[in-house]
């Protein structure tokens, strides 16, 4: 497949977001953002494990003989974990951790998705399908339905900010609460999966949840997003994302946890189409 992406950090801050590509697999991992004043336990940080996670998760992934892309994961994480178990608390609820996409072409076209980045796939007979992991919505929400209701920018929001993750670090890689990428292998065996004979997929795109703000903003669906990537590319879906966020800077618009968000946005164009 051909693949183009693009990555943009929120303003001021470092990107927590990762992605990497071969001409037969794209990786995307979205760092779970830690506010001040709150501990992980680890003296690495967000963004030392996700470089850390997505390097070991694309060899994982792209090496033969293949192995399914959970099981890749759940390397990856291992392998990450014992690289700082014995300089950090990886028992810590907030130990560093990642949402987590995956497209794989060796064959059958192959996606993971471990909790809200997304993949979106359009496919000759069944339209669009959009692959996602919506656990964690599910977590926490009168915590979230206060933080939306505060206003942005304000020690109350970032107050309630706290308090939503707080209790949301409580149900992270629990059954009946939601699982990301963190210290725990068996967290690849929740993960969304599944694979389609090849010639079946036109187009994909692999995207955080920064860069799906395009959707959940409304400025496209995802038939119009699909179309800004083939045509424009990843860096101007990233640009109408970033624009709508700074044109509703107290997030009135689109209440949301963050002003600005991580981004990034990979797009895959499948080539050699057969339908059997």
């Amino acid at each position: 497949m051909d693949v183009s992406f693009a990555t943009r950090p929120a303003p001021g801050h470092v990107n927590e977001d990762y992605v990497a590509a071969t001409s037969h697999a794209v990786v995307v991992l979205d760092g779970l953002s830690v506010p001040d004043g709150m501990d992980t336990g680890c003296i690495h940080g967000t963004p030392w494990y996700v470089q850390q996670l997505g390097t070991r998760l694309l060899g994982r992934v792209t090496e033969i003989p293949l192995v399914p892309l959970a099981e890749a994961l759940a390397d990856a994480i291992r392998e990450v974990a014992e690289l700082h178990a014995d300089t950090c608390d990886l028992t810590h609820p907030g130990t560093p951790a990642a949402t987590v996409a995956i497209l794989r072409t060796a064959g059958h076209v192959e996606y993971l998705v471990l909790s809200d980045a997304v993949v979106v796939l359009d496919t000759i007979y069944e339209g669009i399908q959009v692959i996602e992991d919506g656990r964690v919505n599910e977590t926490a929400m009168a915590h979230s339905e206060a933080l939306l209701s505060s206003p942005a920018g304000t020690a109350a929001h970032a107050a309630a900010r706290r308090e939503m993750i707080a209790e949301r670090r409580t149900a992270r890689n629990k059954v009946g609460g939601y699982w990301v990428a963190a210290a725990l292998p068996d967290a690849a065996d929740y993960a969304v999966t599944g694979s389609m004979r090849p010639g079946k997929v036109r187009q994909a795109a692999v995207l955080s949840d920064g860069a799906a703000r395009a959707v959940a903003f409304g400025l496209h669906d995802w038939a119009g997003l699909l179309a800004v990537l083939e045509t424009a590319g990843p860096d101007e879906l990233l640009c109408h994302v970033r624009a709508a966020e700074q044109g509703d800077a107290e997030a009135t618009t689109w209440p949301r946890p963050k002003i600005y968000d991580d981004a990034v946005a990979a797009y895959c164009r499948i080539n050699n189409i057969k339908v059997r």
